[in-house]
Formats: C-alpha cells, sequence, structure tokens
C-alpha cells in the first residue's frame, strides 16, 4: 500500500480537470487542494464538523486526559505515574457510498 503526497494529489486532480476540458496550470490546481484543507482546518478549528457529501464527515472530537505509570523498575513510585491531558483530536467517518466504492472488487 503507498500513499499519495500533495505533488501526486495536484497533478492526478489536474489531469482529471483538463481531461474535462478546463485548462488550469499546477499551481493554480495547488491553491485550491491548500484553500480546501485551509477551509477544513478552520471549520474543525472553531469546532464545526465538515460533511461531504458521498465523501465523509470530519468532526472533532475530545479525547479524556489520563494517567499512566512507567515500567523502569529505578523509578519512585511517584515518579512512575504520568498525567496525558486531555486534548481535541479530528475524526473521520467516510460516507456508504464511498465504503462501497473502496470495497467493490474490480
Amino acid at each position: 500500500m503507498t500513499s499519495i503526497d500533495m505533488h501526486k494529489l495536484v497533478s492526478s486532480l489536474n489531469y482529471r480537470v483538463r481531461f474535462s476540458g478546463i485548462n488550469i496550470t499546477d499551481d493554480e490546481c495547488r491553491k485550491i487542494v491548500q484553500t480546501l484543507f485551509s477551509i477544513i482546518s478552520s471549520e474543525l478549528k472553531d469546532g464545526n464538523s465538515v460533511a461531504i457529501r458521498e465523501f465523509g464527515r470530519f468532526t472533532l472530537k475530545k479525547r479524556a486526559g489520563r494517567t499512566i505509570r512507567s515500567n523502569i523498575p529505578a523509578l519512585s513510585v511517584e515518579d512512575k505515574l504520568y498525567t496525558i491531558p486531555s486534548k481535541r483530536v479530528v475524526s473521520f467517518k467516510c460516507s456508504p457510498t464511498l465504503l462501497d466504492v473502496v470495497n467493490r472488487k474490480s
């Protein structure tokens, strides 16, 4: 399994857009992708969820803080306990349409 980086994403998008008859440059395509990611990030930062039909939903969840214990035997009991603070994490739930596309046998 491989991953796609920003350069490959922009190139692939530009190829498909050009194939549909719209002529834009890679730089214009990159700005579109970066703007889309910026909008999603901004909405999540403001506490909003982002739903993209037939793709999925990005939501912000709060992960509770917890205390963990170290297994290093040389430490005293007080030094073995660490507190991990609560934090916000991004969650993605894909749509049934995307699940069908991903699981479809070719």
